[in-house]
Order: C-alpha cells, then structure tokens, then sequence
C-alpha cells in the first residue's frame, strides 16, 4: 500500500535516444555490396571450373578412344593397357570410360563375328552350335575385364539365343518343306497308281473296278492327310481328286481307244462326239465330261487315232515289203540268168523298194514271156510254110 502511494506520487520524465537510422543504412548496403561482390566471384569461379572440366573431360574422352587395344597372341583376347590411370581426376575418369567402352565395342565385335562363323558352321545344327559356343563364350567371357563383363555377357547371351533360334527355325522350316516334298511324292505316287489300274480295265464302269475304287481310297487319304498336314488347303485338295477323276476318265477311254482297229476307232470316235453310242455306254465318265472336256477328249482320240493310223500304214508297208520281196525271188527264177542276175542284185540293195523291184521283175518277165510267145509264133509260121 505504501508502494503504491510513492508510485502514484513519482513522476517519471521521457529520455531521448540519438538517431541512428542513417548509420544502419549504410551498413546494410555496405554489407549487401560485399555479399554481392562474393556471390559474382563464386559465380565465375564455377564457370571457370565447369569449363575447365568440361574440356579435360573431352580431352580424356578422346584420349580413352584412341587407346590401343592388344590382342593376346595365345588366347586372342583382347586386352587393356596395363596403365589405366586413377580414379580421381575428370580426364581419368573421362579417359577409362572411353577406353573401356571401346574395348567393350571390339570385344562385342569379335564375339558376333565368331559367333556368325559358328552358326554357318553348323547351320542346321542348333544343338551343336550351342555346344561350340556356350564353350567359346565362356573361355572368353572370364578373360574380359570385370568391369564390362555384365555388359559384354548379356550382349553375348542375346546373339547367341538369337542365331539358335535362327537355327532351329531353320531347320524347322527345312524339317516342314520336306515333310511337304514327301506328302506331295505321295499323292503324285498314289494318283498313279490309280491310272495305271485305270488302263488295264478293259471294260464296265472303271470307278466301280475295285482295284481302281481302292486305290482312289488310297489317294483320297494322302490328300486328306496333306490337308491335316497345312501342305495344302481344303479348295486345293478338292481340285487335285477332282482333276485326278478326270483323267482316270481320259486314260482310260484312251486306253479302250487304242485297243480298237481302225473301224472300231472311227465309231468311237463318232460315239463321244454325240455324246452317245457303245463307246460311251462302256465308258460312262464321259458322259458327265463338260462341253470342253469332251472337246478336249476328242481332240485326244483324233491324235490318237491319226497316229495310230499312221503306224498301222507303217506296218502294212513293211509286211508288203516283205512280200514283195519273196515274190521278186519267185519271179527272178522265170527270167534268164542275166535279168536274174540284177533284179536280186538290187534285192539286195536297201534303198530299192521290193514292192518297186516286183514291178520292175514282173515286167521284165511280162516281156520275156511276150518275145517267147513271138518268137514261138515265128517258128510255127516257118514250119507251117515248109510243109506247104
């Protein structure tokens, strides 16, 4: 109480404080100047270091690329120089990258190369080509610096799954065009089989012959199996038996054809013309024939029938030839020893026809018989004037 009385009582005066203001501006901007100052220093000092390591990192990087490289005259691997420098300085660093990416490149190189050589080596042979490198890339995957090692190994192991898979789908396309090759023998084989047995029916409807029916069985399986096989598709199955019945159809009208003589050809002929007769009643294929198949069928009999025609002309004349010549012999006996004589001389001779030499001899003995006759008429007139 007795405080608060003597506070009450006191009176307290305001004291003034001189002013600094101007003086804390000026160290402000003192101290900013300064600060400004160190910051433009440290500002061209990190440009100055930034483009001096800049190009001590080139100068390394292009060092590094020019390095030589050694090949090891026994292993043949390539090696490092054994100086590779530090680890501390920008050039090093720079230089042992672009050595060591250079001797990873060469390393790389090497191993595709070899590795190419191997697969053409054994280019049908995926599980020798593994064998051959798998051994070559591990001698030389362990003589490889450790610190491309990985890098070289994966790259390796890529060119290595790549050429065997290049391999075995070589093979596997080679093991598929085989298998193809061998289905398309088996249905050209099987077709004719079914031809041959076409020909030898003589008579009757040749697809009901169950030899012939058998083997169209047979023939229909290869191509059904060549379909299961995707050698050939659906559509080009149906269009192989369908071709194929058509010329069971044409062997065997042309083999009954053949057999005809010439009479027998001439009707046939006539028959599958007008689409009617005994040749094609035995033939009933030909019935079902389009317009330009029996056209085309036609065309076939005649070129049949005109060369058959000609060997038969051919063996007519050979068998008169041979005639002929007897007969020459036979008539050669009638004229006198001189005539006798030439007429056999050009028997013998090959470039004489016989049935020429016929004509010839049996003339001659036509005027031999004439002079006889004459001359057997002067006689008889001689003595019938002498008994006169």
């Amino acid at each position: 109480m007795a405080l608060k009385s003597y506070i009450g009582r006191t009176n307290v005066s305001p004291v003034s404080l001189p002013n600094l203001s101007g003086i804390t501006r000026g160290a402000q901007a003192a101290s900013q100047s300064l600060l400004d100052g160190v910051s433009v220093i440290k500002t061209v000092g990190d440009l100055a270091y930034k483009e001096g390591a800049a190009m001590r990192e080139k100068e390394g990087l292009a060092a590094g690329a020019e390095v030589n490289l050694i090949r090891d005259p026994v292993t043949g691997q390539y090696k490092l120089p054994d100086d590779m420098g530090g680890d501390f300085s920008i050039y090093d660093q720079a230089y042992q990258k672009a050595a060591l990416a250079k001797y990873s490149a060469t390393i790389q190189t090497d191993i595709t190369n070899t590795l190419q050589k191997m697969s053409v080596d054994n280019f049908m042979d995926v599980g020798k080509f593994e064998a051959v490198s798998g051994g070559y890339l591990k001698g030389t995957l362990e003589g490889v610096d450790q610190r491309v090692r990985n890098q070289v190994a994966s790259f390796a192991a890529r060119q290595q799954s790549q050429l065997a898979a290049g391999i075995g789908n070589r093979v596997a396309r080679q093991q598929r065009q085989n298998s193809a090759a061998a289905s398309s023998t088996v249905i050209k084989q099987s077709a004719s089989l079914v031809l041959s047995a076409a020909m030898a029916v003589d008579s009757g409807d040749v697809f009901k012959h169950p030899e012939v029916s058998r083997l169209l069985d047979n023939h229909t399986k290869n191509v059904g199996d060549a379909v299961g096989g995707l050698f050939i598709n659906q559509e080009t199955a149906d269009l192989e038996r369908a071709a194929l019945a058509r010329k069971v159809i044409s062997v065997s009208s042309a083999s009954r054809f053949l057999k005809l003589d010439k009479i027998g050809r001439a009707k046939a002929l006539a028959d599958v013309i007008a689409n009617k007769g005994e040749f094609i009643n035995d033939n009933p294929g030909l019935k079902g024939l389009t317009m330009d198949e029996r056209n085309n069928t036609v065309t076939l009999l005649r070129a049949l029938n005109t060369g058959l025609a000609s060997v038969e002309s051919a063996v007519d004349e050979a068998t008169k030839e041979r005639i002929a010549r007897f007969l020459v012999d036979e008539v050669a006996g009638g004229l006198s020893p001189e005539a006798a004589s030439l007429i056999r001389e050009l028997r013998d001779d090959p470039s004489v026809k016989a049935s020429i030499l016929f004509t010839g001899a049996n003339s001659l003995v036509t005027l031999q018989n004439r002079a006889a006759i004459a001359n057997q008429r002067q006689q008889n007139l001689k003595r019938a004037e002498i008994r006169a």
